[in-house]
């Protein structure tokens, strides 16, 4: 009788054990369908939207929910839970995508502490974005093509721009 060495054995078991295992979904057809998650606004009607990818059960306070792209369907600006410092939240701002119906994707990040509003100001086809912050400046974003950047700072009134 011959003898099958240990090493071979082990890896016809192991192919054996993958054959059975269950197959992974299959990849998403486009870039831009792989990184889109699905928004589900929460049912209370308190400005506050869940998403399931990222923190499954926690409320992502609703900041902002505009056009600004000119395109069919909102943007939504976030507040991402538990990122609050001494300084300011984080903040992403979301687009929808083609992947379904409430698909969206991340287009930025904002650092805020006051309100998030959109302007009337364009860039790029984009409305530019102005973040309040702590000591009552505002931080102003645009787009650069693929996301939102932080472009300069307005002083509280009286104050000198940087």
């Amino acid at each position: 009788m011959s003898r099958i060495p240990l090493s071979l054995f082990a890896s016809c078991v192991a192919l054996s054990a993958c054959a059975t295992a269950p197959t992974p979904p299959p990849a998403a057809s486009t870039s831009e369908d792989a990184r889109c998650v699905v928004v589900t606004f929460a049912p209370s009607g308190e400005g506050e939207v869940l998403i399931a990818p990222f923190i499954d059960g926690v409320r992502w306070p609703r900041l902002l929910q505009a056009p600004l792209d000119g395109a069919p369907g909102d943007e939504l600006v976030l507040q991402v839970p538990g990122s609050c410092g001494t300084g300011a939240c984080d903040a992403v701002v979301f687009t929808p995508c083609a992947a379904g119906e409430g698909a969206m994707r991340e287009i930025g990040t904002l650092g805020v502490w006051g309100p998030v509003e959109a302007l009337e100001t364009e860039t790029a086809g984009h409305r530019d974005l102005r973040a309040g912050q702590r000591d009552l400046s505002s931080e102003i974003y645009q787009w650069d093509g693929q996301r939102y950047v932080r472009v300069r700072v307005v002083p509280a009134e009286g104050g000198v721009p940087e």
